[in-house]
Formats: structure tokens, sequence, C-alpha cells
């Protein structure tokens, strides 16, 4: 699989970005229903809506996550 970095700078709090990446009701909130827990290695997915794609969910799984420090926080 190919990765896929992408940096973007927000005028919002570290913490306020972080809960909306991290969050599975915030999530779905901006993006789409998921079944997102922050643990190393869980496996889940991000359901598109009928009509956005080929409407089968997206599977995904978090490889790492370092929460926010100076700035900065880590999530893959």
């Amino acid at each position: 699989m190919t990765d896929i970095r992408r940096t973007i700078n927000f005028k919002a709090s570290i913490g306020r970005v972080c809960a909306y990446l991290t969050e599975s009701d915030k999530i779905a909130r901006w993006l789409m229903p998921n079944s997102f827990q922050l643990i190393d290695g869980h496996v889940f997915t991000m359901d598109r809506p009928p009509g956005i794609g080929s409407g089968a969910p997206v599977a995904c799984q978090i490889r790492q996550f370092a929460p926010p420090r100076g700035g900065r926080a880590r999530l893959s």
C-alpha cells in the first residue's frame, strides 16, 4: 500500500483539531460514519454514503498515534 502524507495548518487549537481526527462522533460530523477507535493496530471502516464513490466502506487501520505535544501531533 502507498502511504499518503499531507500537512495542513488550521486556525484552531491543536487539541480541537486532534479531537476531530480522533473521536468517532466528531469524524462522523465532518466526514462520514465510521467505527474508529484510537487504539494502535485497530482496524476500522469509514462508511461512504450511497452515491459517494462506490458506496463501499473504506478499510483503515491505526498505525501510530502521538498526542499533541509542543504544537504537534501524529496520527498514521
